[in-house]
């Protein structure tokens, strides 16, 4: 069988950060060996890895020598280098390509792929200079959201709601591009993962729906497998999308894809991205199968197994800030699968790591989870 990497075989990751950690670990514990390429020596996922790579990630003469070691490699994330990505699918053997890359890392360019696809999106344009941002919101109409065209980590988003909020970004706009998006009346929002694998034909699994709660910040808080306010037309929507993407576009391993169900009853395709995302670590429970897992089998040319659901409940995220009271949590709730990052790497700010609570009775997890005084989230996401 071609392209079917056996226990053994040298994986290579490009990127060393949080993602390759958790995919770094996940390898070992198949029999992999795990060759990583890092631009930061001690990075979370280096110091686990079997051949370890550091450089500017768009030296080829650094690029080379892991991708001569590597029998397969695989990207840690759609935040990867385009050019490293690029240039490596060139010449070895990268299962995911880099054609999504593109449009994972770029608003304006994932909004022309869906548009091209006929889906149905929130108004948007692009603004590069003042004017241009004043012409959109006449046309557009307030409140919208301001993005950087380039797709961020940690996201730096804006929200203007009025003149006096567009003027106050006036100095910004004159040094960078952004995207414009109108800023609609959110129901709720959702996400899905598919997988496209080949072990003998081509195969695409579907993983289930996951509502996901975001806060003002744009950050997500949590992700729930209650979706009993959600219509099967829905459902049955947003897994046709998906499932269409991943029939068009030439990858393997996995695409996630997420949209707005906005209180007008219009369902919006938010956005679609090469890999995995977050909201993916509540499959862990639901069909019991890490997506690190399965992400994994689909690169290698291995077989998914089927896909069935076997459990609900719940993934909230917790800071580092906050974690003498996760701690407590920790002594005090044994019934709790806490999940916790390699700390030594995280800035004080970011996410330390997220909690799983298992259970079909949402109504009392959220009493639970409000009695921690840790997490405030919206009663409704947990209403039937």
């Amino acid at each position: 069988m071609t392209n079917v990497f056996f226990p053994g075989s040298v994986v290579g990751v490009l990127g060393g950060g949080l993602d390759s950690f958790q995919m770094t670990l996940q390898l070992k514990q198949m029999g992999y060996q795990v060759a990583v390429f890092s631009e930061i020596s001690n990075s979370p996922a280096i110091t686990l890895a079997d051949y370890r790579f550091t450089g500017k990630i768009t030296d080829r003469n650094r690029l080379d020598p892991f991708a001569t070691v590597s029998d397969v490699i695989i990207l840690e994330n759609s935040y990867i280098n385009p050019f490293a990505a690029q240039y490596l699918a060139e010449h070895y053997y990268v299962p995911q390509g880099s054609n999504l890359l593109s449009l994972s890392q770029d608003h304006y360019l994932n909004s022309l792929f869906l548009n091209d696809l006929n889906l149905n999106t929130v108004p948007n344009a692009t603004a590069v200079s003042f004017d241009d941002l004043v012409m959109q919101t006449e046309s557009i109409g307030f409140p919208l959201i301001l993005k950087p065209i380039q797709k961020l980590p940690r996201k730096q988003y804006y929200v203007l709601n009025d003149l006096d909020d567009l003027n106050q970004v006036a100095d910004l706009i004159q040094n960078f591009s952004f995207f414009v998006e109108a800023k609609i009346e959110i129901e709720a929002e959702f996400g899905l993962v598919v997988f496209k694998s080949r072990s003998q034909n081509v195969e695409i699994n579907v993983l289930p729906v996951v509502r996901n709660f975001y806060d003002e910040h744009f950050e997500l808080q949590t992700s729930i497998s209650n979706l009993g306010n959600v219509s099967q037309a829905d459902l049955m929507e947003m897994k046709r999308i998906a499932t269409g993407i991943a029939n068009k576009e030439a990858f393997m391993g996995a695409i996630s894809v997420e949209f707005y169900k906005a209180k007008n009853g219009m369902l919006y395709v938010k956005s679609v991205s090469e890999g995995l995302r977050k909201f993916g670590n509540l499959y862990r429970i639901m069909i019991g199968k890490s997506q690190e897992e399965l992400y994994l089998k689909a690169n290698l040319g291995l077989p998914i197994p089927p896909i069935k659901n076997f459990g609900n409940g719940i993934n909230v995220y917790f800071k580092q800030a906050r974690l003498d009271d996760i701690y407590t949590q920790l002594i005090i709730k044994p019934d709790w699968d806490f999940v916790f990052y390699p700390s030594r790497w995280k800035n004080p700010l970011d996410t330390a790591g997220y909690l799983t609570i298992k259970g079909d009775n949402f109504t009392e997890i959220y009493e639970r989870l409000s009695n921690t005084d840790i997490w405030n989230l919206p009663q409704e996401l947990f209403e039937s």
